[in-house]
């Protein structure tokens, strides 16, 4: 009979991709896609309004095809 290892530390891992104390906290969300935006990251505020670097890029790439 195998033996499979349970612990909640483990399931944890599992679960979210993260040991405990190690996940990302999130900082705020993209007031355009709403994805969050966790410390550490980059982030921009444009007229009020705070945007991840992702959205930023993309607006950019968008207004380089025109």
């Amino acid at each position: 009979m195998e033996r499979l290892l349970d612990h909640p530390a483990i399931r944890r891992t599992e679960r979210t991709g993260y040991p405990r104390g190690y996940d990302p906290r999130t900082f705020t969300t993209c007031d355009w896609c709403g994805g969050d935006i966790c410390v550490g990251n980059a982030y921009y505020e444009i007229h009020g309004e705070i945007l991840c670097r992702e959205c930023v890029e993309d607006c950019l790439r968008e207004a380089e095809v025109d």
